[in-house]
C-alpha cells in the first residue's frame, strides 16, 4: 500500500508520529525518530481545516494545533498549556512554501513554537524534511 500526502508538512508528521517507512512515501526517510502515541490518531474532515481535514488524537501527550488563524480551534496559547509540567516537547510544524505564502501567515504557523520559546524551552534538535520539520524543545534552566 502506498500512502500519497498532498500537504508535504502532514508527510513528516506521519512519518515520525506512526512510524511510517520509506517503501510508503515518495521522499526521503528522515533521520530514525519515532514518536509514540498509546491510542491511534484519528482523521477528522471538515472545512473548517485549510486542507478538508486534520489529524486529532485523544491521547493526553499528544496535541495537534490547527496552523492557521482561520482554522477552527486555533489558539497558539495552548502550546504552552500542553507543556506545563513538561521538560521535553516536540513540536512538528508544516512548512508552506514562501513562493505561495505571505510571511505575515508563515508568522501563524510558529506561534506555538515561538510561545514555548518565550515560556523557557530552547530548540535542542531539528529534523528537516521537504515540508516541514520537528524541533525538539527542552525547559531551559
Amino acid at each position: 500500500m502506498r500512502l500519497g500526502v498532498t500537504v508535504p508538512g502532514y508527510e513528516l508528521f506521519l512519518r515520525l508520529w506512526l512510524g511510517v517507512g520509506h517503501s510508503t512515501m515518495w521522499a526521503p526517510q528522515p533521520p530514525s525518530v519515532r514518536l509514540v502515541q498509546t491510542s491511534a490518531p484519528r482523521l477528522v474532515f471538515s472545512l473548517q481545516y485549510a486542507t478538508g481535514f486534520t489529524i486529532a488524537s485523544d491521547d493526553p501527550d499528544v496535541l495537534v494545533l490547527p496552523a492557521d488563524a482561520f482554522e477552527g480551534g486555533f489558539d497558539p496559547g495552548q502550546a504552552v498549556t500542553f507543556a506545563q509540567g513538561r521538560q521535553r516537547v516536540w513540536y512538528l510544524v508544516t512548512d508552506t512554501p514562501a513562493s505561495d505564502t505571505p510571511a505575515a501567515v508563515q508568522a501563524v504557523e510558529v506561534m506555538g513554537e515561538q510561545q514555548l520559546v518565550d515560556a523557557g524551552f530552547r530548540k535542542v534538535q531539528r529534523i528537516d524534511v521537504f515540508g516541514g520539520h520537528a524541533d525538539l524543545l527542552q525547559r531551559h534552566g
